[in-house]
C-alpha cells in the first residue's frame, strides 16, 4: 500500500515539475519573440500560469508603445477600452484630450475658411459641445438671416452692391467675402484701364491688399515704358563682380554719386523701384531674368537713362554720377557708370520676398 502511495506521489511531483517546466519554456519562448501575439498565445495556453501576470503587463506595455507610435485619437480610445485602469491610462487620457482639442481647432479653422452654413453644420455634428460650438451656431444663425441679401449682392456682382451689403450688415459672416469681392473688382478695373492713375487709385484704397505689390510693379512697368518711349540716354549694364549658378537672385550695389534723389526702376520678372538719396550707397536684390531698367533724378535739366539688363545671379555693382564738363566747359548733364574691382555688399535697400528666393 505504501509503495503504491509513494508511486502516486512521485508521479504527481513529476507531473507538476513537467507542467512547470513547460510553462517556463513557453514563457521564455514568448519573451524571446517579445510581441503582443506571442504573449497572447502564451496566455491562451496558460491563463492562470506562473508567468501570466508578467505576460499581461508586457502586453499592456507593448500596446502602449504601439499606441504612442500611431499617436491618433482612435488608437488612444482603443487602448483605453482595453486598459481603462491600466498603468498608462492617465497618460493616454491626457494625450487623447490634446489630440481632440487639436483636431477640433483644425476642423474649426477649415469651417471658417469655407464660411458656409453647410461647413459649420458639419462641424457641429462632430463637435456639438466643443469649444467653438456656440460660435458655430451663432454664425449659422447670422448667415441664414443675411443669406438672401448676400445672394442678391452676388447676383448683381458690383462694387456698389457689395458696399451696400456691408453698410447694412457690417458684422455679417459674409462681410469678409464682400470686402474681398470689392478688392477683386477694383483690381480688375485697374488692370482693364492699365494706367499709372488707375493703379495709383487702387493703391490709395488698398495699400496693403493682396494685389498691392502687383499694382506697384505695374506702375513701374508703365513708367519704364514711358521713359523708353521718349528721348533718353543709354544705360549700360552694371558690372558683374562674381556669380553663382545656384543663386536665384542677384545683389546689386548702387552708388548715387549725385546731389539729387536718384530713382532706379527695374521692369521685368519682379518689377520694382528704389529711390536713393544724394551720395547714398545701397544694395538691392532682384530675381534673375531680363529687365528693362531706367534711372532718373529729380532735376528737370538731367535726361533720363534707360537700357536692358540680364541678371544671372551673383553680385553686381554700378555708380551713377553726373558729368558737366566738355567743349566750351559744358555738356548736358548725364549719368555715367564707372566700374569697381571688388564687391562688398552695401546696406540693403530692397530685399526680395522669401518666396522668391
Amino acid at each position: 500500500m505504501n509503495k503504491k502511495r509513494n508511486r502516486l506521489i512521485s508521479l504527481l511531483v513529476f507531473t507538476v515539475l513537467f507542467i512547470t517546466g513547460c510553462v517556463t519554456m513557453d514563457f521564455n519562448r514568448a519573451r524571446s519573440m517579445d510581441t503582443i501575439l506571442s504573449y497572447k498565445s502564451f496566455l491562451m495556453k496558460h491563463p492562470q500560469g506562473k508567468y501570466s501576470d508578467q505576460a499581461r503587463i508586457r502586453i499592456e506595455e507593448l500596446e502602449w508603445e504601439r499606441t504612442q507610435s500611431v499617436d491618433a485619437i482612435v488608437a488612444y480610445e482603443k487602448f483605453l477600452q482595453k486598459h481603462p485602469q491600466g498603468k498608462y491610462s492617465g497618460q493616454a487620457r491626457i494625450r487623447l484630450e490634446e489630440l481632440e482639442r487639436k483636431w477640433e481647432k483644425l476642423y474649426w479653422e477649415r469651417a471658417k475658411s469655407e464660411n458656409k452654413i453647410a461647413a459649420y453644420e458639419m462641424f457641429l455634428q462632430d463637435y456639438p459641445h466643443g469649444k467653438y460650438s456656440d460660435q458655430a451656431r451663432l454664425l449659422v444663425e447670422a448667415m441664414r438671416l443675411t443669406l438672401p441679401e448676400w445672394k442678391k449682392a452676388l447676383k448683381t456682382n458690383t462694387i456698389k452692391s457689395y458696399a451696400k451689403f456691408l453698410t447694412k450688415h457690417p458684422d455679417s459672416p459674409f462681410a469678409d467675402k464682400a470686402k474681398r469681392k470689392i478688392v477683386d473688382l477694383r483690381w480688375k478695373m485697374a488692370i482693364k484701364t492699365n494706367t499709372i492713375k488707375s493703379y495709383s487709385k487702387f493703391l490709395t484704397k488698398h495699400p496693403d491688399g493682396p494685389f498691392a505689390d502687383k499694382a506697384r510693379g505695374k506702375i513701374v512697368d508703365l513708367e519704364v515704358s514711358d521713359i523708353m518711349s521718349k528721348s533718353h540716354g543709354n544705360l549700360p549694364s552694371p558690372k558683374r563682380m562674381n556669380g553663382s549658378g545656384y543663386s536665384k537672385y542677384a545683389v546689386i550695389n548702387i552708388y548715387n554719386d549725385t546731389k539729387y534723389n536718384l530713382t532706379v526702376r527695374y521692369s521685368g520678372p519682379n518689377s520694382f523701384k528704389v529711390i536713393f538719396s544724394p551720395r547714398e550707397k545701397g544694395s538691392i536684390e532682384a530675381i534673375n531674368g531680363n529687365y528693362r531698367v531706367a534711372a532718373s533724378v529729380d532735376a528737370a535739366h538731367v535726361k533720363n537713362y534707360a537700357g536692358e539688363q540680364t541678371l544671372k545671379g551673383g553680385n553686381y555693382e554700378v555708380e551713377y554720377y553726373i558729368v558737366t564738363s566738355g567743349p566750351f566747359s559744358y555738356t548736358p548733364p548725364r549719368i555715367s557708370l564707372p566700374r569697381f574691382s571688388k564687391f562688398e555688399a552695401w546696406p540693403n535697400r530692397r530685399r526680395l520676398p522669401k518666396y522668391l528666393k
